[in-house]
């Protein structure tokens, strides 16, 4: 079983943890598309890692949406793959 490096909170409650964790995600190589499944995208981690890091991704999403934000073009321009306009 692989150890995951990223700290996982108990609940993201605003954008700003939402965006925190999702950068703690990708500077730990942890980072993993919202509409998957962290065990099938992070292979030898623990059921109980995948099944929390799936219910707080759920809660990322949820705020992004709430805020009127894209989860997706923060999530790409964390790796630099955003095109300017």
């Amino acid at each position: 079983m692989r150890q995951i490096k990223t700290t996982l909170p108990e609940r993201i409650t605003s954008l700003e943890e939402a965006k925190k964790y999702l950068t703690a995600l990708y500077n730990n190589g942890e980072s993993y598309h919202p509409d998957d499944d962290a065990a099938d995208c992070l292979q030898g981690i623990s059921k109980k890692d995948a099944k929390n890091m799936d219910s707080l991704m759920d809660q990322v999403c949820e705020i992004f949406k709430d805020n009127k934000e894209d989860v997706y073009l923060f999530i790409l321009g964390l790796s630099g793959h955003v095109m300017e306009d």
